[in-house]
Formats: structure tokens, C-alpha cells, sequence
């Protein structure tokens, strides 16, 4: 078997039928559907039931709720393809030769990387795409392409834009931390870091679907704590002796991002009592220096010009601005 799609399912009742069918529709068929119905108290487990009735290629797995982390790593233990691709059960693949395209344009790597555009689940409307894998030189080296993909800021974290060989992930013991929001941008370092070899498919193929009541578009102090529990975290890991120049230099600049992603975080997170973390915030202020892409850099001069309190302010009146 080639591919194993895992599909982490809680209350998704309105969606997860799109997402499966669109799985199923694929011109390539030599694949797996795992269906990880996390504790779900709507119609979910019994639509998941259905489709595995249905369909011989999708398994079920149903457990009590865990979050969606240890949805993936049990959908993970019980994936048997040679390579691996996580979906979220409210997107799904707007092209029918997505995994077609994928076993065009691998030849054994580790990891392939491909795009998404983001669904308003409002309006139905889909925003195009805003970065590209047009610069990465096909033929360098893997880690000067990922030195690549930082730089022109198309490195995301996210498990479902990528698919990644299934014995790199079960020989390195990857998986996801369980009670951890932004558990991804945890786990890509251990990926990336682990990983040999890489191809970029410069193509949309993910409906990543917006929705107003998402866990992402909901921001609490556990998110926050979280974020700068992991930007810690990996900054000292990136000053350990087991990495190579090169990769410290690549974890550094990825951090530089989520830093100024942090900066908007914290914007948006109502909770006064978010001014405990400042002190800690502004420690890590240090990261911004290794960015590589424009946000980072142009955030880095303005905040060594202005503070912390300023910096905050204007990227909360440009947030504002932008919706």
C-alpha cells in the first residue's frame, strides 16, 4: 500500500463527508482512509461506520476524546503505506490527480511538500494561494532548499500540506505532543530535522476550510502559553552540539517567524491576564535577529526601534486594518 490518510474526526458531522469523498474520488486508489473518531457526540462516528461499509480502502478507529493529537498518532500506529498524509476532517483535496501528482513527483524522498488556499466556509469563496516553491532549486541540497523555503516564507508547519515517508516517522519515534495547542509547529522540527530528502509540488491542493468557530479562530491563554512554551523549547534545542550549523541556522530563522506570529497571537488574545507572559515575550524578542523572510525582518527593526508595547499596538492596528 502507498498511501495512508489519516483523519483525525470530532463533531465534524457537516463536513466530514466532503472531506472523505474527495479522498475517495482520487484517480490514483492504491490508499488507505484511516478514521479517527475521536469521542465525537454527534452523528460522526455513525458517518464514519457508513463509509467504511462502503468503501474496503477506510478503516475506523473509534476511542474516547483525546484532542486531535492523539487522534493523529493513533491513526499514525495503525497506518501500514509506505508514506503518510494527515487531512483535517473539515478541509478536503480540490484536485482529483492530487495523489497522482504527488507519486509523479516523488523518487523516494522523505517528505513532499504542496500548497493550499484557504475556504471561507461562509461565502464558499477560495483565497489564492500566497506563497511559492518556484525558487526551490530542485537539485541543491535538502537543507539549502529548506534554507529556501524560509526564506521566500513558504515553510508552514502544518501536518496536512506535506506527506512523509511512514518508516522515518515510525523509526524516529515522531509523534504528536498530546495536550499541546500548536502542537505543529512543535512536531515539523522533529520532522524536517529528521528528514534526508524533500520534493516541492508548487500546486494548491488542500481546501484549508475557515470557519468562525474553530479551535484556530478562537485564541485563550492555554495558546499563548503554549506558543512560548515551544518557541523556548526549541530556541535552546537549537543551541544543543547534535545540529549542524546549517540546521541551527534554519530552526533559528523558522523561529523568527512563529516569533512574529506570537507578536499577532498576543494581540489577539482578550485575557488580561496575558501581561504575565511579557517578561517572557520580550526575552525571546532575540529571535527575530535570525529571520530570514521580509515579516520578521521588518518586525525586528521596528520593535529594536520602538519596544515592545509599540510593536504590539501597530500589529494589532494592521490586524484590525486587514479584516
Amino acid at each position: 500500500m502507498f498511501f495512508s490518510i489519516v483523519i483525525p474526526v470530532y463533531n465534524v458531522e457537516r463536513y466530514l463527508s466532503e472531506c472523505v469523498d474527495s479522498l475517495l474520488e482520487q484517480s490514483f486508489d492504491d490508499f488507505e482512509i484511516i478514521l479517527v473518531d475521536d469521542g465525537a457526540t454527534d452523528t460522526s462516528p455513525a458517518l464514519c461506520d457508513e463509509y467504511a461499509d462502503r468503501d474496503n480502502r477506510v478503516k475506523v478507529i473509534h476511542k474516547t476524546n483525546g484532542g486531535q493529537s492523539s487522534a493523529r498518532n493513533v491513526g499514525t500506529e495503525e497506518a501500514r503505506g509506505e508514506y503518510i498524509i494527515y487531512i483535517d476532517s473539515d478541509d478536503f483535496i480540490m484536485d482529483r490527480d492530487f495523489l497522482k501528482k504527488i507519486t509523479e513527483a516523488m523518487d523516494g524522498e522523505d517528505v513532499v511538500f504542496y500548497k493550499h488556499k484557504k475556504f471561507d466556509d461562509t461565502t464558499k469563496a477560495f483565497s489564492e494561494c500566497t506563497y511559492s516553491f518556484a525558487g526551490v532549486d530542485g537539485t541543491a541540497p535538502y537543507l539549502d532548499r529548506l534554507r529556501t523555503m524560509i526564506q521566500a516564507d513558504a515553510f508552514f508547519g502544518m501536518p496536512w500540506n506535506k506527506c512523509i515517508r511512514r518508516s522515518m516517522i515510525a523509526d524516529k519515534k515522531i509523534r504528536f505532543e498530546e495536550g499541546l495547542t500548536g502542537e505543529d509547529m512543535d512536531w515539523i522540527f522533529y520532522v524536517v530535522l529528521n528528514a534526508k530528502s524533500m520534493v516541492t509540488i508548487d500546486e494548491p491542493f488542500v481546501a484549508y476550510r475557515q470557519r468562525s468557530n474553530s479551535v484556530t479562530s478562537s485564541l485563550k491563554i492555554k495558546n499563548l502559553h503554549d506558543y512560548i512554551m515551544i518557541l523556548e523549547k526549541w530556541y535552546a534545542m537549537a543551541q544543543e552540539s547534535i545540529y549542524s550549523a546549517q540546521e541551527k541556522e534554519i530552526v533559528l530563522a523558522a523561529l523568527a517567524k512563529y516569533y512574529s506570529n506570537l507578536l499577532i497571537m498576543y494581540t489577539r488574545v482578550k485575557d488580561r491576564s496575558k501581561h504575565e507572559y511579557d517578561r517572557r515575550i520580550k526575552r525571546l524578542s532575540k529571535i527575530l535577529t535570525y529571520g530570514l523572510s521580509r515579516r520578521p525582518q521588518l518586525i525586528s527593526k521596528f520593535y529594536r526601534a520602538v519596544g515592545f508595547a509599540v510593536t504590539v499596538s501597530a500589529l494589532s492596528l494592521l490586524d484590525k486594518m486587514k479584516k
